[in-house]
């Protein structure tokens, strides 16, 4: 895959859109955060130095009251005696380990509590929720006001979802009370994993928007490189037995496939019936079949890249993974989450570190070089991706808005190898289709030399002898003879154009040679009746397409009978194409001889049955210059018609 300048311009042009869509991306995803954001401190958030209108919108990060194994009401603190606090954490708080003197398990139920202070008043505003594993109700001023799956004390009677969800209300007085329910029964922990986010209608449904827009736009590219990859390979590899395009198509489909359901549930936007957990099981089966493709299309790119033993270890590997997440029920692969993540993520790690070697291998093999160049960016940053996604899996970031950028970067390295791959592909064919015109031209070279050699040496002798005759008896004769053989040689070996063609006035008159030739060696047995169009003398033929038939007419059709014969040859327009026909009253051609010289079953019958050049490569001419071709009619002792059509707008085209 050797890159000429041009192509090197055209990737360095490509090259823009990585570097500027992350930046644009970065920027629409920004929460537009004026100056540091208060923090909530033992419970409680004063907002007094915050202005929603000037400062925008707020994360309610910091710490709150959490009341493990307690699902709470706001109608549970109006109570004289309030709920037993279990202690305070902050909102991306973990349910592994020890609060306190409490200790926490993976799955169970708790409830966050906020107290918020100095709010403005007589206004609606709303709060955000992104990540709260794997079920929870929000209440605000002791109203519900998002709720998302079922959180319940008891696993049976549990129902988790986890999507994000705007919640609003109208805030009548300074103070606000934030009140979390969470339960989890289906994942390694719970727990509220990206902070709530508190603002303005306006500004909340704009964050949200542009969210949802920023993973809708990198779903979609993702996806879009993938069609274009199927779209490649079903019309332009499918036959050259190169899966290559079919893997990279596959990856991409199962990259967009997993991305839309991280962040904004881009899935569950834009298909709100799914059920949650079918969502959850078709995520993680789309990380698998991303990684099984992936090594697939490595293995396809290189053989060498990914040793035999360890290929199939790694499609075994994930073949399993896909079992464990199919068969049992989700809870099982909720505990083994965490080993599969790990595996993966040094499965990743390891072809990065695989295609850095082998990088630093080819340094004097431009082609290689280049190949496992975009190969090693490409896994790059698919292994940033993956390091996120293990990094938002086990609570270590907020969100994977690094893995989308990682993601679209993948997507738009995978396109420049698309590229450049179908970029070499087209200049492959242009290299082969200016090969195959020279070729082309040295065939119809070849072709016209062999036509010169099948002159019948025999003709030549009795065309002089002929001649010869003459001259003892009418020189006179003689001469005008020798004039029409030397039009006939002429007509023969002079060729001056090399694609074979010249005017209906040249053919005739090399057709005017011979047959004034063979007029004169047979007496009065051969009459000729010329029939042709003035004005379309100048169109252009293929040399030697109308003398051969004459020539075929002559030998084949009338010298063989007894009786005196006639020839003739009419040139003539009909709706706008030349029709040349070439009719005898001979002995004409058996049916079955007929089939095979218009089949060609034969390549020797044409020539061989009916001598001098043969009608076979009459017809191989016609066919390739003006996709004619020639139709033969003849009934056996009556005679035969041989004729062709040709365009008039080709034949005055070449004339011109």
């Amino acid at each position: 895959m050797k890159i000429s300048d041009h192509g090197k311009l055209f990737i360095f042009f490509l090259f823009i859109p990585i570097v500027v869509f992350p930046v644009l991306f970065g920027a629409l995803n920004q929460e537009f955060l004026k100056r540091s954001a208060p923090v909530a401190e033992k419970g409680t958030l004063d907002l007094s130095a915050w202005n929603f209108a000037e400062d925008g919108i707020i994360e309610l990060g910091g710490e709150w009251e959490f009341y493990w194994g307690q699902l709470l009401s706001p109608d549970d603190f109006k109570d004289a005696t309030p709920p037993a606090l279990t202690g305070f954490v902050n909102v991306l708080f973990n349910w592994v380990g020890k609060l306190d003197e409490t200790k926490l398990t993976g799955m169970g139920s708790g409830t966050y509590r906020l107290l918020v202070k100095n709010m403005p008043s007589e206004k609606v505003l709303a709060i955000k929720k992104s990540n709260i594993r794997m079920s929870s109700v929000i209440f605000v001023n002791g109203k519900k006001i998002i709720q998302d799956g079922r959180p319940a004390l008891l696993e049976n009677e549990y129902l988790f979802s986890n999507i994000p969800r705007l919640g609003f209300f109208e805030q009548r007085s300074p103070d606000m009370e934030i009140l979390v329910q969470v339960s989890n029964y289906d994942y390694i922990y719970g727990g509220i994993v990206a902070p709530l986010i508190l603002g303005e209608t306006q500004d909340i449904l704009e964050l949200s928007n542009r969210s949802s827009m920023v993973e809708l736009i990198i779903v979609g590219s993702i996806f879009t490189i993938g069609w274009i990859c199927f779209l490649s390979y079903f019309f332009l590899f499918r036959y050259k037995k190169n899966k290559i395009f079919m893997s990279m198509a596959v990856v991409c489909f199962s990259h967009a496939l997993t991305n839309s359901m991280y962040g904004e549930r881009t899935l569950l936007f834009l298909f709100p019936h799914i059920p949650f957990d079918d969502a959850y099981k078709l995520l993680q089966l789309a990380r698998m079949i991303t990684g099984m493709s992936l090594v697939l299309f490595l293995n396809q790119l290189d053989k060498t890249f990914i040793p035999k033993r360890m290929y199939q270890m790694l499609l075994g590997m994930y073949a399993l993974f896909a079992a464990v997440l199919l068969v049992p029920p989700l809870k099982v692969y909720a505990y083994l989450c965490v080993p599969i993540g790990i595996t993966e993520l040094v499965i990743y790690i390891g072809i990065f570190i695989r295609a850095v070697y082998t990088y630093s291998k080819a340094k004097e093999d431009e082609q290689e070089r280049t190949k496992f160049g975009f190969l090693l960016c490409a896994l790059g940053v698919l292994s940033l991706y993956v390091v996120n996604l293990a990094f938002f899996s086990f609570g270590l970031v907020e969100d994977m808005f690094l893995g989308f950028i990682c993601s679209l970067i993948f997507a738009l390295m995978l396109m420049v190898y698309l590229a450049v791959q179908l970029t070499e592909l087209y200049v492959k064919n242009k290299e082969i289709s200016l090969k195959l015109a020279l070729q082309e031209k040295e065939t119809i070279e070849k072709e016209y030399a062999f036509l010169r050699s099948q002159i019948k040496p025999h003709f030549l002798y009795n065309a002089l002898n002929t001649i010869i005759s003459y001259c003892y008896s009418d020189s006179h004769k003689a001469g005008e003879l020798l004039r029409s053989f030397s039009n006939y040689l002429r007509g023969s070996f002079d060729f001056e154009h090399s694609n074979g063609l010249i005017s209906i006035e040249r053919e005739m008159m090399m057709v005017y040679g011979y047959v004034d030739i063979q007029k004169a060696r047979f007496g009065g047995k051969v009459e000729i009746i010329f029939d042709i169009a003035p004005e379309l003398l100048q169109c252009q033929i293929p040399a030697l397409s109308v003398q051969p038939l004459v020539e075929n007419a002559i030998r084949h059709g009338i010298i063989q009978k007894e009786a005196k014969g006639t020839v003739r040859i009419k040139i003539s327009r009909e709706s706008g194409r030349i029709m040349i026909q070439v009719t005898d009253d001979g002995i004409g051609i058996p049916e079955q001889q007929r089939m095979e010289i218009l089949n060609n079953e034969k390549e020797g019958t044409g020539k061989k049955t009916l001598g001098g050049v043969g009608l076979y490569n009459v017809q191989k001419r016609l066919k390739h210059t003006f996709g004619s071709v020639l139709k033969i009619e003849s009934t056996e002792g009556t005679g035969t018609k041989v004729y062709f059509e040709i365009d008039e707008s080709k034949a005055l085209g070449n004339s011109r």
